[in-house]
């Protein structure tokens, strides 16, 4: 009787649940260091997207305030741009620099220090100028 009952059972051998958990280790290892690295070029793209704002920003208080060239305070208080301490991911200091060029508009520089792989700069005129940030 006992032997009757075990024939008539379905089910994966050890050895199949094995293969398969091993297979899934296997694409585990591969997914998710990609994944980890699609998660910090995505966060430097906000960062970068965050220095473009600030120059702009800087750009229309400079405009709007007698050619006042603003700190990134100055900014953050005015509520023109985020506060930097929350917004950037990678990075840890924010400078800006105003240069008014041969036309009465200011240019604004934005450098955004402190990050793993090196600084970004974004002028307003050029685009990015240093961009040497790997994740």
């Amino acid at each position: 009787m006992m032997k009757k009952l075990w024939k008539n059972q379905k089910g994966f051998t050890l050895m199949e649940i094995i293969i398969v958990i091993v297979i899934l280790g296997i694409l585990a290892m591969i997914a998710i260091p990609r994944l980890i690295g699609f998660t910090a070029q995505a966060e430097i793209a906000s960062d970068k997207e965050y220095a473009a704002v600030a120059a702009r920003a800087a750009e229309l208080y400079w405009a709007a305030n007698d050619k006042t060239a603003p700190t990134i305070e100055v900014l953050e208080d005015a509520t023109m741009i985020d506060d930097h301490s929350t917004a950037l991911q990678h990075f840890t200091g924010v400078g800006i620099t105003m240069d008014s060029g041969d036309a009465s508009d200011g240019i604004a520089t934005v450098t955004l220090t402190g990050g793993d792989g090196g600084d970004i700069s974004y002028n307003s005129q050029d685009g990015y100028t240093t961009a040497a940030v790997t994740p």
